[in-house]
């Protein structure tokens, strides 16, 4: 589909033109979130001292934000471009709804469906943009390269300083903007099938394309540093979701970036944080994990608690976020989004958003062929990392 077909679709270009207000709206909202995602996790806004407390707080700040703007354009003659929630969906907060209402915390059930919501809400918000102003798509890739960049960069940073003053590499080398290991790999996790997107097109400029390209090393050397175990798992499995729903149908070049990448990822890392450092730092290499990478690491705990709360309450379950106050857990989600729902909305609810999930990806794998290319293929690396994200959330606690 050409661009010329998808602003036809949505009223053509009068349509942009009369509605300009409400596209500078979805604009502005767009690019906060960017600059937030840019700053906040690499150099913060200095506005509390806490900077977990600033990072909550900017985010209410930007959620709320979304949702005024959302509410305003679904008034307004522009309602149209903004897609609605699907009934699962709907099903599933009506369930969480319920759940609520008899959890035992509240506060904490109803705050965490409101952030549920809010989230949707941003994902609403950006499709809606993407509809209405084609060109965001090409501008929305290179803020993805910017911000992967921008961590390279830093961790690279910190790299050549350990090396210069003799340090030993330990994880807080790797640490930008982050307090645990599993959320930054998690961002770059996602970040990668865009990135990758970008060494593809031979429309783009050479120089954007090689830099795209050493991003993408940067990005699979970091994540093998901060030894995370979800990063293999979520990207094989993904891919291999990716290629059953686009064989035949598109190209699979994205795929074979990633694991050309990921060969000299693993060489670099090698490189960086086990050889150079005994060579000329006369430093040891960065520490590994001291714990198997098959052990289950606590997940026998996370899985008998989970199914303990599902026994305990099967219809609506035990309530949203109660499963952190379950005692003597050390975790605050089962790191496995399907157990997740099950604990804590109930198991009618949970069959129905897997299901709706299973047919989505049925009815996405007969369509497949006729997904809009005008974007810039942003939809083949949207639809990789939705995959990556579907598979990591089944083994991390952190992409529910």
């Amino acid at each position: 589909m050409s661009e010329a077909s998808i602003r036809t679709s949505v009223g053509g270009e009068s349509c942009l033109a009369a509605n300009s207000g409400a596209d500078r709206v979805l604009l502005a909202v767009l690019a906060a979130w960017s600059i937030y995602l840019l700053f906040a996790s690499t150099n913060g806004f200095g506005w509390i001292d806490s900077w977990h407390n600033e990072q909550r707080a900017v985010q209410l700040i930007l959620l709320l934000v979304t949702a005024a703007a959302l509410v305003t354009l679904c008034l307004s003659s522009v309602a149209r471009s903004i897609p609605s929630f699907p009934w699962p969906l709907w099903t599933a907060l009506a369930a969480g709804t319920a759940s609520a209402l008899f959890a035992g915390f509240r506060f904490a059930a109803f705050g965490e469906l409101a952030l549920y919501v809010a989230l949707a809400g941003l994902v609403m918000l950006t499709a809606a943009t993407l509809r209405r102003v084609p060109r965001t798509g090409p501008w929305l890739e290179r803020g993805i390269l910017l911000l992967a960049g921008a961590h390279c960069v830093g961790i690279l940073v910190r790299y050549l300083a350990a090396m210069s003053m003799q340090r030993d590499l330990t994880v807080e080398v790797l640490l930008l903007g982050f307090a645990n290991p599993r959320f930054e790999s998690a961002l770059y996790m996602l970040l990668m099938p865009f990135v990758a997107r970008l060494t593809l097109p031979s429309s783009e400029p050479g120089s954007l394309r090689a830099v795209s390209f050493a991003v993408l090393v940067l990005l699979w050397t970091f994540n093998f540093a901060l030894g995370t175990r979800a990063v293999l798992f979520a990207i094989a499995l993904g891919s291999i979701g990716f290629v059953a729903l686009t064989w035949k149908r598109r190209p699979l070049s994205i795929v074979w970036t990633l694991l050309a990448t990921l060969v000299l990822g693993a060489w670099l890392y090698a490189l960086l944080f086990h050889l150079l450092p005994g060579w000329f730092a006369a430093t040891g290499g960065i520490t590994m994990r001291a714990d198997p990478v098959l052990s289950p690491n606590g997940r026998d705990l996370l899985l008998k608690s989970s199914l303990g709360a599902i026994a305990s309450s099967p219809w609506l379950g035990i309530g949203p976020m109660q499963f952190a106050a379950i005692p003597h857990v050390w975790a605050a989600h089962p790191h496995n989004w399907v157990l997740q729902l099950a604990a804590e909305i109930g198991l009618p609810a949970t069959a129905v958003v897997v299901l709706a999930v299973v047919v989505w990806l049925g009815k996405l794998r007969s369509r497949i062929s006729d997904a809009p290319s005008g974007l810039g293929d942003l939809f083949d690396a949207a639809l990789l990392a939705t995959l990556v994200a579907l598979a990591c959330g089944l083994v991390d606690g952190n992409l529910v």
